[in-house]
């Protein structure tokens, strides 16, 4: 049809060619958007601004950025200012096409206020590009040329989550962490952002910067989850602030948030590293009262506790009752810590006994099970034994039949 026009006299109009962009928009080729860019330099069509969207949307969708560039600049040539949305789409996909340059520019042109201030789809726009990069400074950066104005931007906090996600995954998590300082006045973080932060503050040690963020959660009306307690939790736990870690314990219960057994690992853990053997046992009463069984792990924890405090015989009833209560047997690295313990209290037989139990048991023995057992040999004198377990690693076998590949530490094999 649009052939028969021009066969007949009648020029096509920019109406005219929007109209055949839109009908090739969810099945466009290059050889179409080609064939209607000919039709209009030949009727030398002043293209609009739906024109140009239409021109463009269909040049991103084919991913043709050297096209895309062309038909820009020929739009540019006409006097034609792209839209906000034509500069939104165009920074995406300059982004995603690995050319940062040309989505730089364009924000820069946004940026320079001839073309007015860029709008919330621009911005979200940018950060994407940047992030498609891994230029997470530079995604860092488009926040702050707008931090006046997130307050107005409703996708901000899904843009910042996003960036936030990006410097977990490089390990970038500093970028992440200095941009929230600056703009957490500006808008409210989902809760998964907050719980994101407040981790990556614990994993730098930083307790108190990881509060901070918790502080801010209610300040902004974000409940905290399990997520949230547990990681602080454990955070305090484990620089040794086993008093605030308890006071969250008891607030998160009286919220109604139930720990689960990775929680009351972690402060059954604090507690014993500082060989606070009645609050220990006490968290282990809490715990099961709670109605969550002790795992293996926890039986690691109360064996090394028992072990520090001298008493092998606790540790020995701990390692009886719990599996034959909550139904699961022990495994290697429960043994390995009840041999450790044994050792670290001069009972070098009973060390003994319990890796004959293991092996009888079908429980396979580790590098580090073998290497706690030579050292507990050499130390005590008894070569004899120290031989007989070398004589078991070299021959890569258990009494089970398992077989073996380890490495042992040198100064022990010497």
């Amino acid at each position: 049809l649009a052939e028969e026009m021009e066969q007949k006299g009648v020029n096509p109009d920019a109406f005219t060619c929007s109209i055949l962009m839109k009908g090739i928009k969810h099945a466009a080729c290059l050889e179409d958007v080609d064939k209607i860019m000919a039709l209009v330099q030949r009727a030398r069509v002043t293209p609009d601004e739906v024109l140009m969207n239409c021109l463009l949307d269909a040049c991103v969708k084919l991913r043709d950025v050297q096209r895309l560039t062309r038909v820009l600049e020929q739009f540019k040539n006409t006097g034609v200012v792209p839209s906000p949305h034509a500069y939104a789409m165009l920074i995406r996909a300059y982004g995603h096409a690995r050319r940062p340059d040309r989505a730089r520019a364009l924000w820069r042109e946004l940026t320079s206020g001839s073309n007015g201030l860029p709008d919330e789809e621009a911005f979200a726009s940018m950060v994407d590009a940047c992030l498609a990069g891994n230029d997470l400074v530079g995604a860092a950066n488009v926040f702050r040329e707008v931090k006046e104005r997130l307050h107005g931007f409703a996708r901000a906090p899904a843009v910042f989550s996003a960036l936030v996600k990006a410097c977990m995954q490089c390990k970038e998590a500093p970028i992440a962490l200095s941009l929230y300082e600056e703009l957490k006045d500006g808008f409210v973080c989902g809760k998964v952002t907050y719980n994101t932060l407040i981790d990556a503050f614990v994993r730098q040690g930083d307790t108190s910067k990881a509060s901070e963020v918790y502080r801010d959660m209610a300040l902004k009306n974000v409940s905290p989850d399990l997520i949230t307690y547990s990681t602080l939790i454990k955070g305090h736990c484990a620089s040794g602030d086993l008093e605030q870690g308890l006071q969250l314990l008891g607030l998160m219960q009286k919220r109604g948030i139930a720990p689960d057994s990775i929680l009351f690992n972690s402060i059954l853990d604090g507690c014993a590293r500082k060989q606070m053997r009645s609050l220990t046992e006490q968290v282990l009463q809490d715990m099961e009262a709670a109605g969550v069984a002790p795992s293996n792990f926890t039986l690691s924890i109360l064996v090394k506790l028992y072990g520090r405090c001298g008493d092998l015989e606790a540790a020995f009833g701990v390692i009886k009752t719990a599996p034959e209560k909550h139904g699961f047997k022990l495994n290697t690295q429960v043994y390995t810590c009840l041999m450790s313990a044994c050792i670290a209290n001069s009972a070098m037989d009973k060390a003994l006994s319990v890796y004959d139990h293991m092996a009888s048991s079908g429980c396979v023995a580790d590098a580090k099970t073998y290497q706690t057992l030579l050292s507990g040999c050499l130390r005590h004198g008894d070569v004899e034994g120290a031989m007989k377990l070398l004589a078991d690693t070299i021959d890569g076998q258990t009494e089970a039949g398992f077989n073996m590949k380890m490495r042992l530490d040198r100064d022990a094999v010497e």
